[in-house]
């Protein structure tokens, strides 16, 4: 047996949240003894996964990532000064790691323990609900408020809602086996799991490509080559695969990393490195690789309700935006009623589904030319079943992509073209990025059109008073306002650009439906 004497004594006692009757919490929360959570398996696999060339040993180097694998906090400098106290050489058997983790896993309670006191800030011994939120993410946890109160809920055994120490402990055990995420949140990605391997029965287990195509169906914007290296991180057997507790944990990297690149935005717009101004919130999504339109973000900013400040956002309002974000795909409620109305048209068969045929005639009615072949791969990424059918959900996430793409491929060629020092781009430049960009030359009428349409949109103040009215906002491509005589614009800034190609999209669609 190779878990330590003390850690056999923790084991031995209750675990918060389980069938056994929880202690009183006693006065002192110094009083109150912790069990041990990781078991001897656990460890074993973490030791064996890091145990790169299977001599028995592992690197001191390699012991935050350790931690951070079997879901506990890493504190650089406090592992490597444990480390340190227990051996001088560079590396550990598995006994010595044992060992690190007992010693570990002491240093963790007392830091828990005065970080406890501090939350309850009237000394009962218990945290509400919001303390308890507070704690988590103060701790480097990334729960959502949902998975929050599930994991409260769980383990809060006498539902004063209220948790005592030993019950957060409980509650910090839930939220590791469950990797943060919510009862929903784990059942959809153990449906897509099983579908990614291609056989509901689920007996080959998906590689990282297949990982990347559940992230992106997901709606995160996370390159291939990150989550070919998370995987590497998250792969206990080194075989390639990954199981569905190793989806679990790559997704909650996922998770982390984004949140951290929210706080990395937060800190490059304004002022303020807690807040996020409105304005730039446009900007600050396509930092994060999201390309929302004004419409979208002053419609899910509505929906969302009052801030802390109206004219900016705290982190986690910024992370209830995305989350809202991916519930609609991305679209304005008119245009998922639009999209929706479509397939209604264009689906057929039992499962009203679209098949690939039906998609590409779909896609060209909203602008998008793509060849047979390329429609069949578009199928191919979004069909997990491997059915050759596209149900509505996946029809809307297929759009969802088209437009991303079309708007990520925008804002390059943008920056191909635009003056390093202006951020400015020519309008007689503007052809040419159409070309580049649709690898064709632009209809020069419709250019010309949408250029004349740009100049009044600047001189009439529209794009200047988004803000004021969202309900007021036309969807794109749509036009309230008598065309006013105004100067052609010389050149045009990023924000200039977008409501250009909004205007000449529009234009190419209306000549499709014509026809």
């Amino acid at each position: 047996d190779n878990i330590p004497r003390d850690a056999k004594e923790h084991l031995a006692s209750p675990v918060a949240g389980s069938a056994s009757p929880l202690q009183e919490t006693p006065k002192n929360i110094d009083d109150i003894e912790l069990p041990f959570p990781w078991s001897d398996e656990e460890l074993q696999e973490v030791f064996r996964k890091f145990d790169a060339d299977k001599d028995g040993e592992v690197h001191k180097d390699d012991l935050p990532a350790m931690l951070q694998y079997i879901g506990a906090r890493k504190a650089l400098e406090d592992v490597k000064r444990i480390a340190n106290s227990q051996t001088n050489y560079a590396t550990l058997n598995f006994e010595e790691f044992l060992e690190f983790m007992s010693k570990f896993r002491e240093f963790d309670v007392e830091r828990l323990r005065e970080e406890f006191k501090q939350a309850d800030t009237d000394g009962s011994g218990f945290l509400d609900f919001d303390e308890l939120h507070h704690l988590l993410h103060q701790l480097g946890y990334a729960p959502t408020a949902q998975s929050s109160l599930e994991a409260m809920q769980e383990i809060d055994a006498d539902g004063n809602g209220e948790v005592s120490l030993l019950e957060f402990e409980g509650l910090r055990e839930y939220l590791r086996k469950t990797e943060g995420m919510t009862k929903d949140d784990v059942e959809e990605l153990r449906i897509l799991y099983d579908k990614s391997t291609g056989r509901s029965s689920g007996d080959r287990e998906p590689v990282a490509e297949e990982i990347w195509r559940v992230t992106m169906y997901l709606g995160y914007s996370v390159p291939l080559n990150e989550i070919q290296e998370i995987a590497k991180q998250v792969d206990s057997d080194g075989n390639n695969d990954i199981s569905f507790s190793e989806m679990l944990k790559l997704i909650r990297r996922v998770r982390e990393e984004e949140k951290a690149d929210m706080v990395e935005v937060l800190s490059q717009h304004g002022s303020n490195p807690a807040a996020l101004p409105i304005e730039d919130l446009g900007l600050a999504l396509s930092d994060l690789g999201y390309f929302v339109s004004e419409e979208v973000v002053f419609e899910i900013l509505d929906v969302l309700g009052a801030q802390e400040n109206e004219d900016s956002l705290t982190l986690d309002e910024l992370a209830n935006f995305m989350r809202r974000y991916r519930l609609t795909e991305g679209f304005t409620q008119e245009e998922l009623d639009e999209l929706g109305d479509t397939f209604q048209k264009e689906s057929r068969g039992p499962n009203s589904a679209l098949r690939t045929l039906d998609v590409g005639r779909v896609l060209r009615w909203y602008g998008f030319s793509r060849t047979v072949q390329q429609v069949q791969n578009l199928v191919k990424w979004i069909d997990f079943d491997c059915s050759g059918e596209l149900e509505l959900t996946e029809f809307l996430k297929l759009m969802r992509r088209m437009y991303q793409d079309e708007a990520k491929a925008r804002y390059s060629v943008f920056d191909s073209f635009a003056n390093k020092h202006t951020g400015e781009i020519p309008a007689s430049a503007v052809p040419c990025a159409l070309t580049r960009l649709y690898g064709a030359e632009p209809n020069p009428e419709f250019v010309e059109v949408a250029l004349d349409k740009v100049a009044s949109d600047v001189a009439s103040g529209k794009q200047e008073r988004r803000k004021s009215n969202a309900s007021e906002t036309p969807l794109v491509g749509e036009e309230t306002e008598n065309t006013i005589e105004a100067t052609p614009l010389s050149y045009l800034n990023r924000v200039n650009f977008e409501n250009f190609f909004k205007h000449y999209r529009q234009l190419v669609v209306d000549e499709i439906h014509a026809n």
